[in-house]
């Protein structure tokens, strides 16, 4: 297919192994949870990495997303796989899934994946999705 399975791995980028194992749980409309380790969001985002030090409700390990429509399971969780991976896995005729994909790390900061989910120019020019509850 067309995947990106090939890609290189994200650099480790400083990710400490002896830290506790922390989650951080994303909750989504619908009732959705997607659960990811909060050492991997904040040395491969600056963003997450910003937002969970922040002193803020995602600060608590909590990041309530469910009054945004716009965020789905599906690309959600495609984004904090390749936060975990390094690659973005995508088949012949995923289109829409990619834009969800790109929209989402647009919206995040994560250029390396809005260049894999479709390169150019980001399609959104908004802010951060995330909202506190």
């Amino acid at each position: 297919g067309a995947g990106f399975s090939g890609e290189e791995p994200v650099a480790p980028g400083g990710l400490d192994l002896s830290t506790p194992l922390t989650k951080v749980t994303f909750l989504l409309k619908g009732g959705v949870r997607l659960e990811m380790d909060r050492r991997v969001l904040e040395t491969q985002s600056a963003h997450f990495a910003s937002m969970l030090g922040s002193g803020c409700q995602e600060s608590s390990g909590e990041v309530d997303l469910t009054d945004d429509p716009s965020i789905d399971a599906e690309a959600l969780q495609a984004v904090l796989l390749f936060l975990l991976r390094g690659r973005l896995d995508l088949r012949e005729g995923e289109m829409d899934l990619a834009f969800r994909i790109r929209s989402l790390a647009d919206r995040w900061r994560l250029s390396r994946l809005v260049q894999l989910a479709g390169g150019g120019p980001p399609p959104l020019l908004g802010g951060p999705a995330v909202r506190s509850r």
